[in-house]
């Protein structure tokens, strides 16, 4: 589809970013994201923002630590990065049956001395009456997901999130991203990937041009070990190649680790290196 045609056809995009977590799960060291299911139900779990002081604490409260601090020699600050968003479920089915998406945010506070160590935490009205909040969404929005990136101090932190209004009835996942550190060994085994792709680069890019051709892309690829047929060319061609169907470096390292991944996993799921994979579909 041209992109002037996307545009007639649609008004608004919503991005869903996912981690290598989302693909595989036996890396050496993964992402450090936790999701938290939770439910807004009116009467119980359903305490609106901090502006309903006397219902506020009804709402799900999760604890989550950070202790890894921000490895940035040009600050200073002792501090941990850390996104949270905050996803309303179901909302676009709901709409069908007349139902909009609510009005969320949240909101952080840090976990008192007494509670730190302890993995189920519900603190009552008397606390956030008495506590000021450490942090909180850029704002409250009917949008399906709310997220925002902030750098705390190293600690547990309570994350309450809500509907604007109270007993407005609701199902949410609440997702914490800290930002983790590339080990040494990981680092040494990714930078020998790239010297090796960038010497295939450099060897089939037969005009010195700087980028690749589609032609040289596939003798690129054979020459990275992978013998691919016609139509799956013609897919890494549509997702990787400029509009003058060139590709330049960035996107041939990102076609071969996602090449990479693939073949690892299709290997994994055939022990017996049959070559095909069976599907069992149920309805």
């Amino acid at each position: 589809m041209a992109f002037s045609e996307f545009k007639r056809q649609y008004s608004r995009v919503e991005i869903c970013t996912l981690t290598p977590d989302a693909i595989s799960s036996d890396q050496v060291k993964p992402w450090a994201v936790t999701n938290f299911n939770g439910t807004w139900r009116r009467g119980s779990t359903a305490g609106g923002c901090r502006n309903n002081a006397q219902t506020f604490w009804m709402n799900p409260q999760f604890v989550i630590k950070l202790n890894e601090e921000d490895d940035d020699p040009s600050d200073n600050e002792m501090a941990c990065s850390v996104v949270v968003g905050l996803i309303q479920k179901n909302r676009r089915r709901l709409r069908k049956e007349g139902q909009d998406m609510h009005t969320i945010g949240y909101a952080i506070y840090e976990v008192p001395s007494q509670f730190k160590g302890q993995t189920s935490v519900h603190l009552d009205r008397n606390f956030f009456l008495t506590h000021a909040q450490k942090a909180r969404s850029e704002t409250f929005i009917n949008l399906r997901e709310v997220c925002t990136r902030f750098k705390l101090p190293p600690g547990e932190y309570l994350v309450v999130p809500s509907t604007f209004e109270p007993n407005k009835d609701g199902d949410f996942c609440l997702r914490d991203s800290g930002d983790g550190k590339l080990g040494l060994g990981e680092f040494a085994t990714l930078w020998k990937k790239v010297q090796k792709y960038l010497q295939i680069y450099k060897d089939n890019d037969l005009d010195g041009s700087g980028n690749i051709s589609t032609t040289e892309f596939r003798i690129a690829l054979t020459k990275s070990g992978f013998t691919l047929n016609d139509a799956i060319f013609q897919i890494l061609v549509a997702r990787f190649a400029d509009p003058d169907l060139t590709i330049d470096f960035d996107n041939f390292v990102a076609c071969l680790m996602k090449l990479e991944l693939m073949f690892r996993m299709f290997r994994k799921m055939d022990p017996h290196n049959t070559g095909f994979l069976e599907a069992d579909f149920h309805t």
